[in-house]
């Protein structure tokens, strides 16, 4: 098996930001699924109205940001190296707490700031991630002296302030304890890590160490925090989603032969856990009647796993076994209902079958995939393939028009909304939304 086709499987996505730089978002339907479980519990402790999503970015550097889409970005590297859960409900709860705060750390009003002064120059660029703009990135590059700078670092260290305080508040609320926030700054302290030059380093715009551990321990010391929240189910649902980002991320090989590692405490990781790195360390390998016969054991154990049937279905698609893929995925949408991604490995199955009604089936699927996420480049194209496919040509080449309109590609979409008016089966509100798309875009 080759890797393109395991990017396909795992839903791993790359766009270019700009020249220099490309996010890597990572789209899984357990990860996603059960980091934002948290941050939207953490949320409805606060007077904020809007769902939060998480994204992980395929980076093996230890980071997490914002940049005010409602949605908290955090490295693989974050999720690798931490040496608790309580570390990573921390930085999330931070994060939040720049969300709630309203701060976009890389908006106009703090390039203007430091413009104002003429010593700023950036270099910025936003593109599709993930198969939308909402999951961008923004890449500074900040010139100038050293008044511009201190400026601009010196509201970004306030911000910091701030949503440690939410941090705190946030942890107090849900029953989880500060102590991996207070370990994991004494412990990036002791290596000199809290200053990088990196561009991107999670603690260059940060108050300095010693007021964020007091901030962290004063608010411990406030309140008995007994960790409740993490209960055995929430601690095993985490444990397993390390394990597959190390999983997926890591060496195959060195995975099967020497195993996974992570600076967790292994003794709380549960052996099955270690069956689920195998399965998928040998599901990169091809070797792929392994991992189903270890995926298999998993879900007799565990039958109401959504994932493990999900990740069954994996293996038979990329086996060609398009039938059990299909009763796999639907199995997991049966214990989990409406999963996303879930639904768009679905219907991309039913869309390499030749029945009709398999494939009017997956048209079905992948509308309902679209309209929950509308900015998804991916799963525009997967449906215009299934438009195709049932010979709807016209809507097709709308959808295709959309995509193009959404990856920046104005003339490739104007293109192809022509294309749409061409065909004589034209359906009318293809018709108007592709006149629409020439008019507005010719326009501008």
């Amino acid at each position: 098996m080759n890797f393109h086709k395991l990017l396909i499987t795992f839903c791993i996505y790359f766009h270019l930001i700009s020249n220099s730089y490309s996010l890597n978002i990572i789209r899984d339907s357990e990860i996603e699924t059960e980091l934002e479980e948290i941050a939207n519990i953490l949320v409805e402790k606060t007077n904020y109205k809007n769902r939060i999503k998480v994204r992980v970015v395929l980076d093996n550097s230890y980071n997490a940001f914002v940049i005010g889409d409602d949605t908290i970005y955090l490295n693989s590297g974050l999720l690798t190296k931490a040496h608790s859960i309580e570390e990573i409900i921390g930085i999330m709860a931070h994060e939040l707490g720049h969300i709630i705060s309203g701060h976009v750390f890389l908006k106009s009003e703090d390039f203007k700031n430091v413009a104002y002064t003429s010593l700023l120059s950036a270099a910025a660029a936003i593109a599709l991630a993930s198969g939308g703009s909402s999951e961008a990135a923004l890449g500074i590059m900040i010139g100038g002296s050293d008044q511009g700078k201190k400026r601009f670092f010196k509201s970004s260290r306030n911000k910091e302030a701030v949503a440690d305080e939410w941090a705190v508040k946030l942890l107090r609320e849900i029953k989880v304890s500060n102590d991996g926030l207070v370990k994991l700054l004494r412990r990036l302290s002791s290596k000199n890590q809290l200053y990088s030059s990196s561009k991107f380093s999670y603690y260059s715009t940060h108050p300095d160490v010693l007021s964020r551990i007091s901030i962290f321990e004063q608010g411990s010391e406030k309140n008995i925090q007994d960790n409740s929240f993490l209960t055995k189910e929430r601690k095993l649902k985490f444990y397993s989603l390390i394990v597959k980002i190390i999983s997926y991320t890591g060496n195959p090989k060195d995975l099967v032969e020497k195993g996974f590692q992570t600076n967790l405490n292994k003794e709380n990781i549960p052996q099955d856990l270690v069956k689920y790195s195998q399965a998928i360390a040998n599901f990169r390998l091809g070797n792929l009647d392994y991992s189903r016969k270890l995926i298999k054991e998993l879900i007799n154990f565990y039958p109401q796993n959504p994932y493990f049937y999900e990740f069954l279905g994996d293996i038979n698609f990329s086996s060609g076994k398009f039938d059990l893929s299909i009763k796999n995925y639907k199995k997991s949408l049966k214990i989990k209902p409406n999963n996303t991604l879930v639904l768009f490995n679905l219907g991309k199955c039913l869309s390499s079958k030749k029945s009709k009604e398999k494939i009017y089936e997956s048209i079905s699927v992948l509308e309902k995939v679209v309209t929950k996420e509308p900015n998804w480049s991916l799963a525009k194209r997967q449906l215009a393939i299934a438009y195709g496919r049932s010979g709807k040509l016209a809507n097709a080449d709308f959808v295709l028009a959309e995509d193009a309109i959404l990856r920046g590609e104005i003339k490739e979409g104007i293109n192809f909304a022509k294309r749409a008016l061409k065909h004589s089966n034209i359906p009318a509100d293809i018709r108007i939304k592709a006149e629409d798309i020439i008019f507005f875009y010719n326009k501008n």
